[in-house]
């Protein structure tokens, strides 16, 4: 998290600053204009320190109180996935009964909106460890199923779409069921053609090699993708005002922000095997304990 996170703040405080002398109505927010479109204000409020503390910290989600930073909202998902990580650590590390109590008191103070999404966290875990054991199917039989599987996710999207609530809403009881029943039939759905295709695609080669490497260093920078790319995207609309809501535009400020993000994924994420080797160079004597660091999965 960290080799990407201090870059995404900087680019965060950078874009709305430049931003805000270039074009400052873009970036005037009043007290609804946070849900508008580009005509409003949809780059929000200057990033004071506290929210950017609660970003670097992880606790921009605990329980109801939400922190968000409108050109960081990306970083809500942050806040979910790093209290998983906790609770999995507590989970695998700590021996015994105890493991269970300090992850339920770890799920109690990250707050129910976390918790209740706990599951859907852990059918991903379960994939992981399902296809670790390395499966095997026939590719007939494997692609019947991969081709079922897609079309019954198709069908699942299409007619449970509506119950869908976003993960940082909390609605009524009625409607919070309903919407974690979607995403944990979708999450099952994906998971199960996750490991299909690994078991009916064992050490295949699919695609050529050229294109194996493009998508691999593609791979190396989307989390830097995923969380820079809106103030970089807000930052071009405000510098050309006049590319907003054409095709031209449009493709004009995605290439722009996708090449600008890249290069900053070169300072970061393209960087963890480095910054593995300076924090803890695989295992480190710290008064006599030793801490190991092992490959996790995006």
């Amino acid at each position: 998290m960290y080799s990407v996170i201090p870059v995404a703040i900087v680019v965060l405080v950078v874009c709305h600053a430049i931003g805000a002398s270039v074009n400052p109505a873009l970036y005037d927010v009043g007290e609804q204009t946070l849900y508008t479109t580009l005509g409003g204000a949809l780059a929000g409020e200057a990033p004071g320190w506290q929210p950017i503390l609660h970003y670097l910290t992880f606790t921009n989600e605990f329980w109801f109180y939400r922190v968000v930073v409108s050109t960081g909202s990306p970083f809500w998902s942050l806040g979910f996935e790093v209290a998983y990580y906790v609770a999995f650590a507590i989970l695998f590390y700590v021996r015994g009964s105890w493991r269970w109590v300090l992850a339920a008191l770890w799920l109690v103070a990250c707050g129910p909106r976390i918790s209740v999404a706990f599951p859907l966290w852990l059918v991903g875990v379960g994939a992981w460890r399902v296809v670790r054991r390395r499966p095997r199917i026939g590719a007939v039989a494997g692609w019947a199923l991969l081709s079922s599987l897609a079309l019954a996710m198709l069908v699942w999207r299409r007619w449970g779409g509506t119950l869908a609530v976003p993960l940082f809403e909390w609605p009524d009881p009625a409607l919070l069921g309903a919407s974690m029943a979607y995403y944990l039939v979708l999450g099952v759905l994906l998971a199960a053609i996750i490991v299909i295709f690994a078991a009916c695609t064992p050490e295949r080669s699919i695609w050529p090699a050229g294109v194996e490497r493009v998508v691999r260093y593609c791979a190396g920078g989307s989390f830097t993708l995923y969380i820079a790319h809106l103030p970089v995207l807000v930052l071009i609309a405000a510098i050309r005002p006049d590319s907003i809501g054409t095709d031209s535009g449009g493709l004009l400020a995605g290439s722009v922000t996708v090449g600008a993000v890249f290069i900053l994924a070169e300072l970061g994420e393209r960087r963890k095997a480095l910054y593995v080797r300076i924090f803890s160079a695989r295992r480190i004597a710290l008064g006599g304990v030793k801490i190991r660091c092992t490959d996790a999965i995006d």
